[in-house]
């Protein structure tokens, strides 16, 4: 394996690496096998069809897909060992040459975890607003059960058919309540926001521009995600804003950024101050929040990726403990 590298930047790095005709060779024959058992080709005993044949029967996008993925999986590791890289998040690989008998040529981009120290938090103080809830919120929120009941009245008699509320009082006081919880909670969250935008000011650390681009991917098909729910058709929304997708994700290059720093700033406060999550606190809140629900793990898995479901709760998890053991004493009432 030839490694020559062609942008060493400190955030990113980019090699070419060139695989020799004869060590690509076995990926070939690998693939060819895999894919002439998967679908039996006829006129061929179990996995003995040829490459050429395979291409044939099961078209050229499937069975270079295979090669190439046989491929990066067996040689990435020892590229990786190679480099002794302190890489973050995903490479990108783009393919330049592959074909029978010739040497196997790819382009790799990494990225390179940035060093960076957490500034002195001491001088950092973030006011907390104290909420308020009107009557007016509290009777639009009561009006709003009213309409989605189809009730004639607001009434005692309409608080009773809600749940254990002896009168129209009792209910008020409830909505009152769990408003007041929202807003706090809400609340809470802007305020740990600005004690990260606070620290993140503070922080000096390149970013590669392969995650920048991928963050803002993210934060784009959320966005798009929100406008689809909303009942408006994506073209129509590009189309009356007058952008384009790639000058929406564009835009989401600074906020991409912030994202990635704090996402790092978290991950090394966990680290200095031995933060940790279990696994059984993860399936603690799995089992609750199925239970919430009532559904079980096996229809969550229909419509999300469990894997990627657990971690998101393990992030979340964490974050919460840096910011319950670490940042939130520097959030003070106002």
């Amino acid at each position: 394996m030839d490694i020559k590298t062609i942008d060493d930047s400190q955030a990113q790095k980019t090699f070419e690496v060139t695989v020799s005709a004869l060590k690509i060779e076995e990926y070939f024959k690998q693939g060819a096998e895999n894919l002439s058992k998967k679908f039996s080709i006829k006129g061929f005993r179990n996995g003995n069809a040829p490459f050429n044949i395979v291409v044939r029967e099961v078209g050229e996008k499937e069975a270079y897909k295979e090669v190439i993925s046989l491929a990066l999986n067996s040689l990435l590791p020892d590229f990786f060992a190679n480099q002794k890289l302190y890489t973050l998040g995903e490479p990108e690989i783009e393919v330049l040459k592959i074909a029978p008998s010739n040497p196997f040529v790819f382009k790799i981009i990494v990225s390179i975890y940035p060093e960076f120290t957490i500034p002195c938090l001491n001088n950092i103080e973030i006011k907390s607003k104290k909420v308020f809830v009107s009557d007016k919120e509290v009777d639009k929120s009561i009006e709003y059960l009213k309409k989605a009941r189809k009730a004639e009245n607001i009434d005692d008699k309409f608080a009773q058919s809600l749940g254990n509320f002896k009168n129209l009082e009792e209910l008020k006081k409830s909505m009152r309540s769990g408003i007041e919880k929202d807003k706090e909670q809400i609340e809470k969250n802007q305020n740990r926001i600005k004690v990260l935008k606070s620290i993140s000011k503070k922080v000096k650390a390149e970013i590669a521009p392969i995650l920048i681009k991928r963050e803002s991917r993210v934060i784009l098909n959320q966005h798009k995600n929100q406008v689809i729910k909303s009942g408006t058709k994506w073209e129509e929304y590009l189309e009356k804003i007058k952008k384009t997708e790639d000058e929406l994700a564009k835009e989401q290059k600074d906020l991409a950024k912030m994202k990635i720093i704090n996402s790092l700033i978290l991950a090394k406060l966990a680290k200095e101050h031995s933060i940790k999550v279990e696994i059984q606190e993860v399936n603690q809140q799995i089992e609750f929040i199925l239970s919430k629900n009532n559904i079980t793990l096996d229809k969550l898995g229909k419509d999300l990726n469990i894997e990627q479901f657990k971690s998101n709760i393990f992030q979340q998890i964490l974050n919460e403990k840096i910011f319950t053991q670490v940042l939130d004493k520097y959030i003070v009432s106002s």
